[in-house]
């Protein structure tokens, strides 16, 4: 309820602690303030601004206040750390079609290619930089860098930043502790620039997702973008935590047609397989890749005979009756019940 937006506006939420302190990061349906909102840049899809989300925000965010600080093309290369990762890669990207020459950090051979395609024109490995600063001043290698390791790295580069440069810290992959001097600071004036996306105000994440909609060239989005599913999360987590993808995870997609093609398989051809590719239509229900709630409003007798294998005169008399099929999942005194072991909810029943 809201003046800013009305029913059907495509918005964007990020940040705000969402999901960190307060439920809702991976809802299908939530309730939040409409002052957290950002109404989607005209032309993004909902996919390419999840492929952004947080990290590409992060991103774009750094990149402006390097610009503010003074950031330009004849200053030199701009070195970005932990350059795989999900900011890193979105900077890499960025920077690149601006016109700026990229140095990118990473530990991983294997990722050179992938590097080079994203526009990075050199590669720095990350061993050059991840050692204790031996001395205040070396010698003045980049006009700007985006950080997003911190630790010794951060300490290192501070002392390789040319005069007047600055960093822009977004994050501490490699540990919260910088062992840094004050001699770049007083005699080469650089800046060292803390950069939040969590409590950004509306004017500037307006901004920031106009920007994002301008510079960031669409035929990026694939090879850095993984659609996964909701079930996938707990594994994906621990992979992140050992550094293992490479890609920016995006845990829904939309897709009803490959649900409502394998159900028509499984009908037409008598499969043995229906149990399982209804299984799979379930599991599109259940992460979000269909909107169950909206198909069944939107057709009832279709969700109630392909989705349920519902008899349509069983489906008409269903819904002359009132009986609604919808899931909820709000854990007040709710039972559900699949009674012929079909995979699918048969029975609903609640206290209330």
């Amino acid at each position: 309820q809201s003046d800013l937006y009305k029913k059907g506006d495509k918005v964007i939420l990020t940040g705000w602690r969402v999901g960190e302190v307060v439920w809702g990061g991976y809802s299908q349906k939530a309730r939040v303030k409409s002052s957290q909102l950002v109404k989607m840049p005209q032309g993004m899809t909902s996919k390419e601004a999840m492929s952004m989300g947080t990290a590409g925000f992060s991103a774009m965010l750094a990149i402006m206040r390097l610009e503010e600080l003074g950031m330009k093309k004849e200053n030199g290369e701009v070195l970005v750390t932990g350059a795989t990762g999900g900011v890193g890669s979105v900077a890499v990207v960025i920077l690149s079609n601006l016109g700026y020459e990229v140095a990118a950090v990473t530990g991983k051979k294997s990722s050179k290619d992938y590097l080079l395609s994203l526009g990075a024109k050199k590669l720095v490995d990350r061993s050059e930089l991840h050692e204790v600063i031996k001395r205040p001043l070396e010698s003045a290698a980049w006009g700007a860098c985006v950080d997003t390791v911190g630790g010794d790295t951060l300490s290192r580069l501070l002392g390789q930043l040319k005069y007047g440069a600055s960093v822009a810290v977004v994050g501490n992959a490699g540990g919260n502790n910088i062992s840094a001097s004050a001699i770049p600071f007083m005699l080469r004036g650089i800046n060292m620039l803390g950069i939040d996306s969590a409590m950004q105000p509306f004017e500037n994440r307006v901004k920031i997702w106009d920007r994002l909609n301008k510079d960031f060239p669409k035929k990026f989005f694939e090879p850095i973008t993984k659609v996964i599913s909701l079930s996938d999360l707990p594994n994906i987590g621990k992979d992140i935590l050992e550094g293992k993808p490479r890609e920016l995870q995006v845990p829904f997609q939309v897709n009803k047609q490959k649900a409502i093609n394998a159900l028509e398989q499984a009908e037409a051809t008598k499969s043995p397989n229906i149990k399982q590719l209804r299984s799979e239509v379930l599991e599109y229900v259940d992460t979000g890749k269909i909107n169950y709630i909206e198909q069944f409003e939107n057709d009832p007798i279709n969700v109630l005979t392909k989705v349920h294998g519902i008899g349509i005169k069983n489906a008409e008399d269903l819904i002359k009756r009132r009986i609604n099929i919808k899931f909820h999942e709000n854990g007040k005194g709710l039972a559900k019940g699949d009674i012929n072991s079909d995979g699918f909810i048969d029975l609903i029943a609640t206290n209330s």
